[in-house]
């Protein structure tokens, strides 16, 4: 009987927001009209709530509305799944076999992408 190689699936360091959205999706008189808030008295509470509601509803849904700049980090390229087999079939044979390798984007839709280290653009 062999052992299952351990998963290597930490390979994924993060990603930092590196140019932030220029404009936000809703503006400020648009919220003013919704909450029918007269003045400005709540001006800078309000611009503050948009861009946090924006913010939250990008992390929780992992879309961003805006076109924003971020910096993906990986601890190496992902490689495909690597097969075992004991000899005994106990699954289904799809995991027996490789997998291919897939890049999990975690902020979409992307536009452009380019490599800092010259390997691909």
């Amino acid at each position: 009987m062999s052992l299952r190689a351990p998963d290597q699936i930490a390979y994924y360091r993060g990603s930092v927001i590196e140019t932030y959205p220029a404009i936000e999706p809703v503006t400020l008189s648009e919220v003013k009209a919704l909450l029918v808030v007269d003045g400005t008295g709540d001006d800078a509470i309000l611009t503050d709530m948009i861009g946090e509601a924006r913010e939250f509803i990008e992390h929780i849904s992992g879309m961003a509305f805006i076109t924003q700049g971020w910096r993906l980090s990986l601890d190496r390229w992902p490689q495909p799944a690597t097969p075992w087999w004991d000899g005994v079939q106990q699954m289904a044979i799809s995991e027996l076999t490789a997998r291919n390798a897939s890049l999990q984007i975690p902020v979409w839709p992307l536009q452009t992408s380019q490599c800092r280290n010259g390997v691909w653009g």
